[in-house]
């Protein structure tokens, strides 16, 4: 069965609601820069949550992206918000508009 999810423009105050993102996932592998090269590390994790401090720096920086201009969207399956994007309003090196995803599936 295929989700359909929704997507729409979050405000300030909703903002709040990333900390309801399921965050669970098990990782077994992660990539590493060293020396200019991205290397695959085998490393076992098992992620439940957002890190308080993690939770906190990502609300604050959606914050900050909202104050100058910028948008935050949030992914929804029914009223149940699963991930979060946005798009900064100013102009960094040679990119127009940089783009975080976090976004749990």
């Amino acid at each position: 069965m295929s989700r359909k999810l929704t997507f729409r423009e979050l405000k300030k105050t909703e903002l709040i609601t990333i900390k309801e993102i399921d965050r669970s996932e098990t990782i077994h592998e992660i990539y590493e820069y060293t020396n200019g090269e991205l290397i695959l590390k085998p490393e076992y994790c098992v992620v439940t949550a957002f890190e308080p401090k993690e939770l906190e720096y990502i609300i604050e920086s959606q914050n900050r992206i909202l104050s100058e201009g910028g948008k935050v969207i949030g992914a929804f399956d029914g009223e149940n918000i699963t991930g979060v994007a946005s798009v900064e309003n100013k102009k960094e090196e040679s990119i127009r508009n940089i783009v975080r995803w976090i976004f749990s599936m």
